[in-house]
């Protein structure tokens, strides 16, 4: 006789992976918006330096 499967655990496992993956996603989708922002913040920063190098008056 083979054992009987709880119908509950089933969809507990189902449930888990789901919540797991969702969990995931959104570290994720922080992880890539902290990066971008790093990366515009670096542009913004070299367009600044730029500004300021190409002034022909020397900054004292």
């Amino acid at each position: 006789m083979s054992p009987r499967k709880d119908p509950g655990k089933s969809g507990l496992k189902i449930r888990l992976i789901i919540l797991g993956f969702l969990f995931f996603s959104v570290f994720l989708g922080f992880l890539i918006h902290l990066f971008n922002l790093q990366i515009v913040e670096n542009l913004l920063w070299e367009g600044r330096a730029k500004a300021v190098s190409s002034r022909s008056e020397p900054l004292l």
